[in-house]
């Protein structure tokens, strides 16, 4: 009896010391291809760097491996690459001319799918700016007409600038928004997506609405209201953002105010808050339509067009409070 006790022992003990060594390997092997992917990441990279810059990225990529061979899971692997790649992005790279800019679809490196589109001198940016408000989402809400100005590609909308320059099959972009600092991001073309030939999607305009005394609340039309799909399905309906025009009052002409990122909880919605429009004492007229531009269906470029605008009077009485009507 105690030999077959002792039998069962040394089984279950190679048992559990094989599972361990089992375990090791796997994580060596991920770990030795970790390891490679910070070296390509930064080989990648070489000539945009001068010498001196160049020695500091061997540095991080030396810092990398190491932080990578000293990680106790997968998840600590990961880590450690994305901390690699980030401080590589950081160093300064040597002024580069761009290259002429190709039409098509770019995605972002290690940036969960984000993407961007060209087509002539248009540039759709998707999810580059992470939203103010912890329950909004950003669609794609950001289209530049571009030029090229002492090799580097500019661009600018109602709301944001941008920058960015074009190397090989790479687009390194950099956003601000409001004065907030540049936010640099690497997208890669994928030439697998093509650029639709189909007539550009007429959006349709606002149609379920409701009003209360500090706010507009728009719902997309045919919406499928779940919150965690909510970037994919506006995106594919071709629905980009809000545009909210503003025509005080005393003033002729409209102005552009702002565009609304989408909320997300406790419903999915765009929201148009009055205190924030600079209306003033008095009858504003407010013109609201959905925005178009580039977007991605069903792997294809294709193109929305912004919808008819609808109206509504907003009049601001002495206390400051709001008086809405569609018109």
């Amino acid at each position: 009896m105690k030999k077959i006790s002792f039998i069962v022992m040394v089984v279950f003990l190679l048992g559990v010391f094989g599972l361990t060594a089992c375990n090791n390997d796997t994580l060596d092997v991920y770990k030795t291809a970790g390891k490679a992917d910070i070296e390509t990441y930064a080989q990648e990279r070489k000539d945009n760097y001068c010498e001196d810059n160049w020695t500091v990225v061997c540095g991080i990529v030396e810092t990398g491996k190491q932080e990578v061979g000293e990680a106790k899971s997968k998840e600590g692997v990961d880590a450690a690459i994305s901390e690699a790649k980030t401080a590589i992005n950081a160093v300064e790279e040597r002024e580069v001319v761009s290259e002429l800019v190709k039409n098509g679809a770019y995605f972002a490196v290690g940036n969960n799918g984000n993407y961007a589109i060209v087509k002539g001198n248009s540039i759709t940016i998707s999810n580059t700016i992470a939203p103010s408000q912890i329950n909004a989402v950003n669609i794609v809400s950001d289209t530049f007409d571009f030029a090229l100005v002492d090799g580097s590609y500019i661009g600018k909308n109602v709301r944001k600038s941008i920058s960015f320059k074009v190397l090989g099959d790479e687009l390194r972009i950099q956003v601000a928004w409001h004065g907030a600092n540049a936010i640099k991001t690497i997208f890669k073309k994928n030439d697998a997506i093509a650029v639709s030939s189909e007539n550009p999607i007429q959006l349709n305009a606002p149609q379920d609405i409701s009003i209360n005394s500090t706010r507009l609340r728009l719902r997309p039309e045919d919406f499928l209201g779940k919150p965690e799909a909510a970037s994919i399905l506006l995106n594919g309906m071709g629905i980009l953002g809000v545009g909210v025009e503003i025509k005080q009052s005393g003033k002729d002409d409209f102005e552009v105010m702002v565009i609304r990122d989408f909320y997300s909880e406790p419903d999915c919605f765009f929201d148009v808050y009055f205190p924030d429009l600079s209306l003033t004492q008095g009858l504003n007229i407010v013109r609201v339509r959905y925005l178009g531009g580039l977007f991605l269906q069903n792997d294809e470029i294709k193109v929305s067009e912004n919808s008819v605008p609808i109206y509504f009077s907003i009049t601001v009485d002495a206390e400051g409070k709001f008086i809405t009507e569609r018109i």
